[in-house]
């Protein structure tokens, strides 16, 4: 199974600052942020899927330490650009509702679907952008709580696994562990 988890206020919290107030300034990991990663690792791939410039995911990863190794790779804002231009031309085309979905049915995912992990609402402009990214609908969406400046952690991370044990346990019986069925 591959499993996509989003950065920014749900792995850590950026701290933004700086002569334009827009410079991360500071990262602030989430509390059991290494318990969530490894928990995740052990049911599929894990992946993060972050609208971050490659240069941030990079600098967060360090901050949150080992437990970033059970990662098997990084999308990021340059690897979703082009399925973001692609929703936008088909936003703006002025045609009819069913030519949109036409256009809309061309978009190719840009990787292979899974459960995303995002503190981003079902409907939101990121889950357009996310979801479409690696084809999805809102079944394989987990609404992790937003971890921020003000907004402490309760324990957001814990019950968004709860969630995805509860809609997938299921499914994740059987994997393959270096090709044995496990």
């Amino acid at each position: 199974m591959r499993i996509y988890c989003d950065l920014d206020n749900v792995l850590v919290h950026p701290v933004l600052g700086g002569p334009l107030k827009d410079q991360v300034i500071r990262i602030v990991p989430r509390p059991n942020a290494d318990w969530f990663l490894r928990k995740l690792a052990g049911q599929g791939d894990v992946w993060l899927l972050t609208a971050s410039c490659c240069g941030h995911p990079g600098r967060a990863l360090r901050v949150l330490g080992p437990s970033t190794n059970v990662l098997s790779g990084v999308i990021s804002r340059e690897h979703l650009a082009p399925v973001e231009e692609q929703i936008r031309v088909v936003q703006e085309a002025g045609v009819g509702e069913q030519e949109r979905r036409e256009l809309w049915s061309l978009i190719r995912p840009i990787a292979p679907p899974g459960v995303v992990f995002d503190d981003f609402p079902v409907g939101s402009d990121m889950f357009l952008l996310k979801a479409t990214a690696v084809g999805i609908g809102p079944e394989h969406w987990v609404q992790v709580e937003h971890f921020g400046e003000g907004r402490p952690d309760n324990g957001g991370l814990r019950r968004a696994y709860a969630e995805f044990r509860r809609r997938f346990g299921s499914r994740m019986g059987t994997r393959l562990r270096h090709g044995v069925l496990v």
